[in-house]
């Protein structure tokens, strides 16, 4: 079924033809097609696929590209602004663009241009631009200051000159009484000590003579003034290496290009021959029918033509000859028309049956077709595949189900399980590590097994930080206690809007004596985290803060809690989760060994496996925490021989509570394995590492995997397997 964008009509799809560049969805399939005019979905050409992959790879940042980065590590392909010298051939593609940039200088010049790249040492290194402490402005070429890329100035702190500072008038007031009494003077609020040298008065209006008092007064400091803006202290990163570049993407699209267009090539020949073949067969029935009908009319010829009045043929037919017409069928003519059809058509049979290897090769030639047009039509999934490094493994992660793709080898494959906490209507969560991860191939045919047992609850905090299991190992990252009422430490009613309760961080918490801020680290209970600045605002109310280096503030509705012991009272046992600021790494066991399958699947499942000794009042599971909801499989075990006798697993009988069951067909003292199914916990995240098989080959005796290495040496060329693992 598909939708034809130009008609829209899904009839017309069916009943004519896709045109030349017609587009249509298809309903089973969800690819796009492109119509070729011969009635079939057409890949997509070579110029096409081109121009589209090449505006995709338009859309990334290009080389040189500065981003705001809140972090102290840079990403992959990048490299923080911190003025570091860096080797040429490490960084090619941003060595290409420094030289090409304009904004270039040697490095006895780059002290006055920190914006700006260096030549370094002038042959194997460059120096990068310095952004710390640093503001970026827009070149300008009308300012003086802003008229040169790269180039750095500005002060911190500013010490204003005499001339800078702002013109005052001051007035001066004097007494007319005892000069004593006028000794000390204020000014502006400045105290003005006037020091008597002889007894000299003052009066208004009086004779004018001099002062023996010296006036003199101070005003300010002296110091430097703050030119600094309201600021928010981040790392510059610059794009530094082209991960996959155009021609990569166009090497990998063409060469997939160029095995679709030889297949419709042949798929298009071999349709033609069948509509040659069908065409022969239809003119050689055409011709057999009309040859008998011939013979018929022939038969016939002069016969049949009367004397008038008599009812006799002139020209009468032997007895013989009457013998013959008469035993004919009144449907004479359909007889030999059905005749000459299975004549013509059984004495072309060997032809038929030869066309029957073209007609195989023609279907799957055109189900080729149709698996190439699928890839290819989407292109997200054809450059999701590209791995330009030709790395010898391959990782892919998800929660709960993993789909494997097409290059995943038959071979070994590495799972890590990560934890997942959720809050729920059931409050919080966390995954169980108790559990059974699957890896099955496309068709279901294969399948192995890993058991993990239970070591306890796997969690993860919303910046991504978990507890993970993986290479033998419990790995630690988060923990969740509930809090007791002594960390529960002030209730704070001063607020007009709020109310709020102040609870003591763990000391083992990553945020814990420290000042910063580090968001997605913690849940407690319902409550949602917020970085709040101001607490006294009703937007707040439910919401819960990391406040200072070692408190948490809960913001409440006004009045919630009359005291401080009743907000112990009430918020006692809830729950805190956390990420710990070390992880604690613990050397775990694990059975089983997972393979990876080509376009299968690696998915989880709740089950635990138990051994044990039956008894005559069955058998208990081993942990009282996982109540059995199904028993999946049980085998009694010969202790002699240790071979396994399935057992029918209809006929169990599941203790109410879970914690058990009972078998008619097992006994007292019998050995038993059984796995079953339980309910709790939340899907783990599961990343799934295979060997890409598009870089590796298998050695099909041990089993190993090699990536061939490529050497030149004097014109001669050397390939060596080296082992990966």
């Amino acid at each position: 079924m598909a939708i034809q964008f130009r008609r829209g009509n899904e009839a017309d799809l069916v009943a004519e033809q896709l045109l030349p560049a017609e587009p249509a969805f298809s309903l089973d399939t969800k690819r796009f097609l492109i119509g070729d005019g011969e009635g079939v979905a057409a890949v997509p050409t070579e110029a096409q696929v081109v121009s589209i992959t090449t505006s995709l790879m338009s859309q990334r940042l290009p080389v040189g590209t500065i981003l705001m980065w809140p972090g102290t590590t840079a990403p992959a392909g990048t490299l923080i602004l911190q003025g570091q010298l860096v080797n040429r051939a490490d960084w090619p593609d941003l060595w290409q663009f420094a030289q090409n940039s304009g904004n270039i200088v040697n490095d006895a010049l780059w002290s006055s241009r920190k914006g700006s790249f260096s030549t370094g040492n002038g042959s194997t290194t460059f120096r990068l631009p310095d952004l710390r402490g640093m503001v970026p402005v827009g070149y300008d070429s009308t300012q003086a200051e802003f008229n040169v890329l790269g180039k750095s100035g500005g002060e911190k702190a500013v010490t204003l000159q005499e001339s800078q500072v702002p013109l005052k008038t001051w007035q001066l007031n004097a007494s007319s009484g005892s000069p004593l009494s006028a000794v000390f003077r204020t000014i502006n609020n400045q105290n003005i000590n006037v020091v008597e040298t002889a007894n000299y008065s003052y009066a208004q209006g009086g004779t004018l003579s001099s002062l023996a008092a010296v006036v003199s007064w101070s005003y300010g400091g002296g110091g430097s003034h703050n030119n600094l803006q309201p600021y928010a202290t981040v790392n510059f990163i610059i794009i530094a290496k082209a991960e996959t570049t155009h021609g990569d993407i166009e090497s990998a699209l063409a060469n997939l290009i160029s095995q679709t267009q030889t297949a419709r090539d042949n798929a298009n020949q071999a349709a033609n021959d069948a509509r040659q073949m069908m065409d022969d067969i239809e003119n050689m029935v055409t011709e057999g029918v009309a040859e008998a009908k011939g013979y018929t009319d022939a038969v016939a010829a002069g016969k049949v033509d009367k004397v008038a009045g008599k009812g006799l043929s002139t020209n009468d037919y032997t007895n013989t000859d009457k013998s013959k017409v008469d035993n004919l069928p009144a449907n004479t003519n359909a007889e030999l028309d059905s005749k000459a059809d299975l004549y013509y058509v059984s004495t072309n049979l060997a032809a038929l049956n030869t066309s029957k290897a073209d007609k195989s090769a023609l279907s799957e030639t055109n189900l080729r077709v149709a698996e190439i047009s699928k890839d290819l039509s989407d292109y997200k999934a054809v450059l999701s595949q590209l791995n330009p490094n030709q790395e010898a493994k391959q990782t892919i992660s998800d929660y709960g189900i993993v789909p494997l793709p097409v290059n995943a080898a038959n071979g070994h494959m590495d799972v890590a399980v990560g934890g997942n906490t959720e809050i729920n209507e059931n409050g919080m969560q966390h995954t169980v590590s108790a559990m059974r991860i699957v890896s099955e191939s496309e068709d279901k045919s294969q399948r192995t097994e890993l058991y993990i047992p239970d070591y306890g609850e796997l969690r993860s905090v919303p910046n991504g930080t978990a507890d993970e299991i993986s290479g033998g190992q419990l790995i630690q990252r988060v923990k969740t206690i509930a809090i007791t009422a002594n960390a529960i430490i002030g209730l704070g009613t001063a607020g007009v809007n709020v109310d709020w309760v102040v609870i003591s961080k763990p000391t083992d918490y990553i945020g814990y004596g420290t000042s910063g801020y580090a968001t997605g680290t913690f849940t407690f209970g319902n409550y949602t985290e917020k970085r709040i600045s101001t607490l006294d605002l009703p937007e707040n109310i439910n919401c819960i803060s990391s406040h200072g280096p070692e408190t948490f503030y809960l913001v409440i509705p006004k009045g919630t809690y009359a005291n401080l012991n009743a907000a112990k009272t009430a918020l006692a046992g809830t729950k805190l989760t956390y990420q710990l600021a070390e992880p604690i790494i613990t050397p775990i066991n694990v059975s089983g060994t997972l393979l990876s399958y080509p376009k299968g699947t690696v998915y989880f499942e709740p089950v635990l496996p138990v051994a044990g000794i039956y008894t005559a009042n069955g058998i208990s599971v081993t942990n009282t925490d996982f109540p059995i909801e199904s028993i999946e499989r049980i085998y009694k075990i010969d202790f002699a021989t240790g071979v396994e006798t399935p057992i029918d697993v209809s006929k169990v009988v599941v203790a109410g509570n879970g914690l058990g069951f009972t078998h008619p067909d097992l006994a007292d003292g019998d050995i038993v394995f059984f796995t079953y199914y339980y309910n709790t916990g939340t899907r783990p995240k599961i990343s799934a590492t295979y060997f890409d098989s598009r870089y590796v080959l298998k050695d099909t005796v041990t089993g190993k995997f090699y990536k061939k290495v490529e050497t030149v040496q004097n014109g001669q060329l050397t390939t060596q397997l080296v082992e990966v693992s």
